[in-house]
């Protein structure tokens, strides 16, 4: 939330103003207070009042109350509704990463049932996606119905399209009817952002992400049967395809009865998350306004200024025009008029995280994982300190919290080459710690071993350059890389081949910031055993603060 300008009042309609929560073509919308205490959020418009909002009020009164922003009050140019206290999809996923597990089904669970409420009260939404689906304490709810049709009402109009061309169906780049169907398609890219943190046809350039919709099939990534054939069947490229929202609800939670399924899918979407930590940990406002690292600037390919004055960008195609308006994702648009060229191999992206990483050395780094019920675990968090040429150095507090002897004790080390540093092993006696020093009787120096294993930028480089699939994708200021890397290539070099030579399967997600630092890195490890079983290994790494942590410095 920004605080109010200057030119705001300090109250609207008997509702005293907090401060603004955002602001765009057609109005202001502010956090204020209504005069029985609670918070709302009040939507005002800028100057004459279109038709957009006025069809958005109505079909937000339409809607059952527990899926959407419920409306409290409106007049002819403002509307006052519950405010969600939660952060979007998209942000969630960009903060925190993608979700697994049970998260990514509670959130399949909730908006296949918002979807299903919104259909049953005849309207489409047409413009469902990850920045419309509100995260609250009581489950996720769906916003924005300023591009919303009844069911009846034919919904394209002259060719022209407005939408966000990443979670659009492919009859809204045609001149055919948009039925609840498009909704469909756009829940399971949104569900598929969700899981890979990336649109399963990809968010670069629009004519790109247009002809993959048309004519590729989805990018589903890594998510498991069987909520990745659901999602196929939602994703066919025929509307008549597609199972509608209550059939989507039924498969999620394997019930018999659309109408019941519907109101079990309500119960189980808003008991469920009250449970989830992660939408609990948002339920505070934030008080201070989202801003972006600076970009580094690479190739730019700019197209005339003159164009850049357009509120819209039109692309024909022989299939009508796509209109992205002030509704859609606007750092879209932006980027098509500013466009910089990015990697685009995965060697590329492994020269730019190189480059990156060297440039800024620093950064506070934090590893948790290694094998779910067992006594192989690792928590370490500290700095690093990378330098080209050079094997990354550590000055890390770290643990296994499940040892039953003293590897459980919090230790604080420093390793610089292939020698640990620490008071707590013989302060200034260095230890080995090298590849050929692990297991040999240290369990302190064994996970610091491990740590740079996972957490080293050389780890990140070599996972991305021998990758077997990958994939990449980018979402405002946030690079999404996915894929599997060769064991075979990996197991020859000789620091990370120790490691991964245990593994037959190696995943990895990574996020990089705008200025391909990494940001977080998720390791899934595998390995087939004797009758049948899996022995698999996770890691979770983070970073931050790069460039501004601190050189370290050889304590001898």
């Amino acid at each position: 939330m920004n605080p109010l300008a200057p030119r705001d009042p300090e109250e609207i309609y008997g509702y005293r103003l907090l401060g603004r929560l955002g602001e765009g073509g057609q109005g202001v919308v502010y956090l204020a207070e209504a005069p029985d205490g609670r918070r709302v959020a009040v939507k005002v418009m800028h100057g004459m009042v279109d038709k957009d909002f006025r069809r958005e009020v109505a079909a937000a009164h339409k809607v059952a109350p527990f899926c959407t922003a419920q409306v409290i009050e409106s007049g002819d140019d403002y509307v006052v509704t519950e405010f969600i206290d939660g952060p979007s999809l998209r942000d969630a996923v960009e903060e925190d990463g993608p979700l697994t597990g049970a998260a990514l089904y509670r959130l399949s669970v909730g908006t296949a049932t918002a979807l299903a409420a919104i259909h049953q009260a005849g309207i489409v939404h047409r413009d469902f996606k990850p920045g419309n689906v509100l995260l609250g304490p009581d489950g996720p709810r769906v916003i924005d119905f300023g591009i919303a049709r009844n069911l009846d009402a034919t919904a394209s109009v002259s060719g022209s399209i407005v939408g966000t061309p990443s979670f659009m169906a492919p009859e809204q780049f045609s001149t055919r009817a948009v039925t609840a169907a498009a909704d469909v398609f756009a829940w399971a890219a949104t569900i598929a952002y969700a899981a890979n943190g990336s649109p399963p046809y990809g968010q670069d350039s629009i004519p790109a992400v247009m002809h993959r919709l048309l004519t590729a099939e989805p990018d589903l990534g890594l998510i498991d049967e069987p909520l990745r054939g659901l999602l196929a069947r939602c994703l066919a490229k025929e509307p008549a395809e597609r199972p509608s929202a209550s059939e989507i609800l039924t498969s999620l939670l394997e019930n018999t009865g659309g109408s019941d399924a519907l109101a079990l899918g309500r119960a189980t979407a808003v008991e469920a998350s009250t449970d989830d930590s992660r939408t609990i940990r948002w339920t505070s406002l934030r008080m201070t306004p989202h801003t972006e690292p600076p970009r580094q600037r690479r190739r730019s390919r700019k197209l005339p200024m003159a164009a850049a004055a357009v509120v819209g960008f039109i692309f024909t195609a022989g299939i009508g025009a796509v209109v992205i308006d002030q509704m859609g994702e606007d750092e879209q648009a932006a980027a098509f008029f500013d466009a910089e060229a990015p990697p685009e191999s995965s060697t590329e992206f492994a020269e730019a995280i190189e480059a990156a990483v060297a440039k800024s050395r620093t950064a506070n780094v934090k590893v948790s994982g290694g094998r779910p019920d067992s006594l192989e675990r690792l928590e370490a968090e500290g700095r690093l300190d990378y330098k080209a040429g050079r094997k990354t150095s550590y000055e890390v507090s770290l643990r296994n919290p499940v040892d039953p002897g003293e590897g459980a004790e919090s230790r604080h080390l420093i390793l610089i080459g292939d020698t640990a540093y620490s008071q707590a092993i013989g302060g200034d006696d260095p230890r080995p710690a090298g590849n050929s020093a692990y297991l040999q009787g240290s369990p302190h120096v064994d996970l610091l071993i491990e740590t740079r294993w996972v957490s080293s930028p050389q780890n990140i480089a070599a996972l991305i350059r021998e990758q077997v699939s990958f994939t990449h994708a980018k979402d405002r200021a946030t690079w999404t890389l996915g894929g599997s890397a060769s064991k075979k290539e990996l197991v020859q070099n000789p620091e990370l081949g120790p490691f991964y030579k245990g593994y037959d399967t190696i995943r990895f997600t990574l996020l990089l910031d705008s200025d391909y630092r990494p940001k977080r890195l998720d390791l899934d490890l595998r390995k087939k055993v004797s009758g049948g079983g899996l022995y698999r290994s996770f890691y979770q790494v983070t970073y931050g603060n790069w460039g501004s942590s601190g050189t370290i410095i050889n304590p001898q």
